[in-house]
């Protein structure tokens, strides 16, 4: 069986067990999805900060809505879900300019290449830029589908449209990068 089958069955398995009342499952389901939780944040809104605080309010409110979670989408879909209107909400409410931040990250390399690295990271620091000036649908568009993989199935069920519009959004998100990258003599 896939691994990614076994581990939608699982989080159905942890979440009817939470269901049942075992609320201490509640840290597998945690821990299982925190990261990448924290990682959809992160790259929507740029601050590492204010990530934290969305992941953290995504679980509390995850833990208290659990109970009644009834398996008509994937669990992280309805996950996802919960970040994403996180991130958007933070973006009403504080009218937020993100900063140009850079998170720490694991060493690129044993250290040979360290022009490299550098010449990387700064691409990577104006990508990240660049994304954060995308239009909101845009932008969730193109963090779901290519910085964490969700097909444009997926992705449509996060965002509650259509896969087509997910093309179409991924799309016009990468235009837009390519365009404002080649400005400053990247190429994407």
């Amino acid at each position: 069986m896939p691994v990614a089958t076994m581990c939608i069955e699982d989080d159905k398995v942890l979440v009817g067990r939470f269901q049942e009342g075992e609320a201490a499952i509640f840290d597998e389901l945690y821990t299982r999805h925190v990261d990448r939780v924290y990682n959809i944040a992160y790259r929507l809104v740029g601050d590492t900060e204010t990530a934290r605080d969305i992941c953290q309010e995504t679980f509390v409110r995850v833990f208290h809505n659990l109970g009644r979670f009834c398996f008509e989408a994937k669990f992280t879909t309805w996950l996802y879900s919960i970040v994403l209107n996180m991130a958007r909400s933070f973006y009403r409410k504080k009218k937020w300019t993100p900063i140009d931040e850079i998170p720490p990250q694991a060493s690129e390399g044993d250290g040979s290449d360290f022009v490299n690295g550098i010449a990387r990271s700064e691409a990577k620091r104006k990508v990240r830029s660049y994304v954060r000036t995308l239009p909101e649908r845009e932008r969730e568009a193109l963090v779901l589908r290519h910085y964490e993989g969700l097909s444009c199935k997926e992705a449509a069920e996060v965002m509650g449209c259509a896969p087509e519009t997910i093309r179409t959004l991924s799309f016009f998100a990468i235009k837009k990068l390519r365009v404002a990258l080649r400005k400053e003599g990247y190429e994407l």
